[in-house]
């Protein structure tokens, strides 16, 4: 961070939740965020994360005036907590963790988007390029943090909780969460279309007359008409969800019991029977927040007939109702519903897109190739950067003020990176059948000394490998090791079988054993721990043989 212009500060642990309700975040927080109060009976936050801390201080302290090119970058290490609802796997989902926050104040759009590119290309270093992690940069939801553009950075794992798709192609790097990932679909698909005739019962052509008539007539019950419309194509026809905007202090869990006048905002999205809504999908059309998600038909119809009139409705079409040029009659007549109530309706808006979940097996968006396939990973999250805009400097009044004395708002970032969480994914990213193997930069030491053979602590054997630690712990050698990267395990009087077998479990990434050959031949076997592979060296040449492995980039 240091390297990309960043300051280190060291914020409190506890926040006033003033300033969380000054920024908006009070108002949309969930069960996650810890809260306590003081002997006066003020309400403190936790903090997960330090927005509102850092903007309030910038606010209060910094001054860019005319520096049009300023960007103040302050970034901190420190605890942080979330009340998670099943902590698990240790490290990786705790309720308090440590964690690298860096926030970024840019006087223009093009100097924040610099500082996210900077973040970015740091990022990619510490975990691809010194770590030599197996990591996908994803684009991703903001959820509360805000802003309108972000990425997370996953470890990839089987035990992995979040679900990534990215291409197959290895010339192309689309990669995305679930969430926001977008898929093209097959050109055809018989096992949908198959059973989707043109042929009208008596008992559809009923419902669909009477649809028409209701759409057009702007009568409530035409969401009554949809109801049966969808009972009576099953599984060939379309599928619907309510999503409703979130009022302050709501409960998310309490979803159906939400009160018929309680959102100001509500989109009904329909997407084919065999695919699944994509709830964020509906967040522009709601006020950008996540939204309260009905999925029960009978209290969409129920909400849906008692929606008062001035409550904006938007009917969200995905675009797989009509894929392949071909709509079954009632698909046809579900949109053509739509359509006539979005014209009659000032309230009613119609909207066509992608509010499905992409999936394993689309066609890359990027790409738009049959070679080139969406594929399913699991990821650890250990990163994320967002480009928050004006979203905290605005109400906290973090400006900068131009040659003419005009002031405007600073464009924020903010970047995270777990760094306990880290360790925890590094482990089940990089093990094999022995133990840990542990990535050189960030292993409890990277060299273990030992001696196999000795009776005693003044063999031989026992004191070659002391003096062997001593060298390469001194600091003096071509290797740049210091006494906190070497460790001698001096228990002569365990056995050779478990002294090997746990060094190997731990993981350290190199293991030098003064043995038999050192008896014999002069000779100290090191063993790089990733490879496994065996290297016998004379013993006056072991510094020389790690200072070539630092020279060679490989250590």
């Amino acid at each position: 961070m240091a390297n990309i212009g960043g300051n280190r500060v060291d914020l409190t642990v506890l926040t006033p939740c003033e300033l969380w309700k000054q920024s908006g975040r009070w108002q949309g927080r969930g069960p996650e965020l810890m809260t306590l109060e003081d002997r006066r009976d003020d309400l403190l936050v936790l903090g997960p994360t330090h927005e509102e801390s850092m903007t309030s201080l910038v606010a209060a302290n910094y001054n860019a005036a005319g520096a049009t090119d300023c960007s103040l970058r302050l970034y901190q290490i420190g605890r942080k907590f979330r009340d998670e609802i099943r902590p698990r796997f240790g490290l990786l989902r705790a309720r308090e963790f440590v964690m690298k926050d860096m926030y970024s104040f840019d006087a223009t759009y093009d100097s924040a988007w610099q500082t996210y590119q900077d973040v970015t290309v740091a990022y990619n270093k510490i975990l691809i390029s010194r770590l030599k992690l197996p990591v996908k940069r994803v684009k991703a939801d903001s959820g509360t943090i805000g802003g309108n553009l972000s990425h997370e950075f996953h470890v990839l794992a089987d035990v992995g909780e979040d679900a990534i798709l990215s291409c197959s192609s290895s010339l192309c790097d689309y990669a995305a969460n679930v969430e926001k990932a977008e898929g093209i679909l097959l050109p055809s698909d018989e096992s949908v279309t198959k059973d989707c005739s043109d042929e009208v019962s008596v008992e559809l052509g009923a419902i669909i007359a009477q649809l028409d008539k209701q759409a057009r007539a702007g009568d409530a019950q035409v969401w009554n008409s949809i109801s049966d419309l969808h009972d009576a194509v099953g599984e060939n026809g379309f599928s619907l969800n309510l999503v409703l905007e979130r009022k302050e202090n709501s409960d998310p869990d309490a979803a159906e019991n939400v009160a018929v006048d309680a959102p100001h905002r509500m989109a009904l999205c329909f997407v084919r029977h065999d695919l699944m809504m994509n709830e964020l999908a509906a967040k522009p059309y709601i006020g950008g927040d996540e939204g309260d998600v009905i999925k029960c038909k009978v209290k969409i119809v129920e909400l849906l007939v008692k929606r008062l009139h001035t409550t904006d409705l938007h009917l969200l079409l995905d675009d797989s109702l009509k894929h392949g040029g071909h709509m079954s009659p009632a698909v046809k007549a579900l949109c053509d519903a739509a359509e006539t109530m979005s014209d009659h309706d000032d309230h009613v808006h119609l909207a066509w897109g992608h509010f499905r979940q992409a999936q394993a097996g689309d066609y890359c968006p990027r790409c738009k190739d049959s070679a080139a396939v969406l594929e399913a990973k699991r990821g650890i999250e250990v990163g994320h950067v967002f480009y928050l805009g004006k979203k905290y400097s605005e109400p906290f009044g973090a400006t900068y003020t131009d040659d003419k004395n005009t002031k405007y708002a600073l464009e924020m970032g903010c970047y995270g990176l777990g760094v306990s969480r880290l360790v925890a994914a590094a482990v089940e990213a990089s093990h094999d059948d022995y133990g840990i193997v542990w990535p050189t930069e960030i292993a409890p030491y990277k060299v273990l000394v030992m001696s196999i053979g000795g009776k005693k602590a003044s063999d031989v054997v026992s004191q070659t490998a002391w003096e062997i630690a001593g060298e390469l712990a001194s600091g003096t050698t071509a290797a740049g090791l210091t006494r906190d990267d070497v460790l001698l395990d001096d228990r002569w009087r365990e056995s050779p079988g478990s002294k090997l077998v746990e060094s190997e479990l731990i993981g350290f990434p190199y293991r030098v054993v003064v043995g038999k050959r050192f008896a014999t031949e002069g000779l100290v076997e090191v063993q790089t721990r990733r490879t496994m592979a065996k290297t016998f060296v004379p013993r006056n040449e072991v510094s020389a043989f790690f200072a070539s492995l630092v020279e060679a980039g490989t250590f």
